[in-house]
């Protein structure tokens, strides 16, 4: 885990985001060394589908770059039991009412084959990233 890839990104110039004290960089290292004595390496072929729950599993992927031998296509399925899930965290609210409340957006496009163009989201939660129309 890499203490320096949290807070703002580098391309957002001077920010007021305090520096991680040392008591936070020593948790974030016991968080790390957890998670490698512990971590389970997957090797996923072509077809496989692999489902976790993105709140209760530390996980990562390693770096990864299109050959033309090669290619992945990652697809974000978000499924929801609102009877056995957990509440939706406060600094999640935002995003998951834009998709999923009442005036959520619809009809959005999660190709299952790549497309030519990728649209960038235009807001961004951890790791929650989709289109907000403005």
């Amino acid at each position: 885990m890499d203490p320096n890839r949290f807070g703002p990104h580098p391309s957002y110039g001077s920010s007021n985001v305090p520096s991680l004290t040392a008591s936070q960089l020593l948790a974030l290292e016991k968080i790390s060394n957890a998670a490698y004595r512990t971590e389970l390496r997957l090797d996923l072929k072509t077809g496989d589908i692999l489902f976790f729950n993105n709140w209760a599993l530390l996980h990562r992927r390693d770096a990864y770059t299109d050959s033309d031998e090669t290619s992945r296509h990652m697809v974000r399925l978000w499924l929801r039991n609102s009877e056995l899930g957990w509440s939706v965290p406060d600094s999640l609210l935002q995003p998951w009412l834009a998709a999923y409340g009442d005036n959520g957006v619809r009809d959005r496009l999660y190709p299952l084959v790549p497309t030519a163009e990728y649209k960038l989201p235009k807001y961004s939660a951890g790791s929650a990233a989709f289109v907000i129309e403005d």
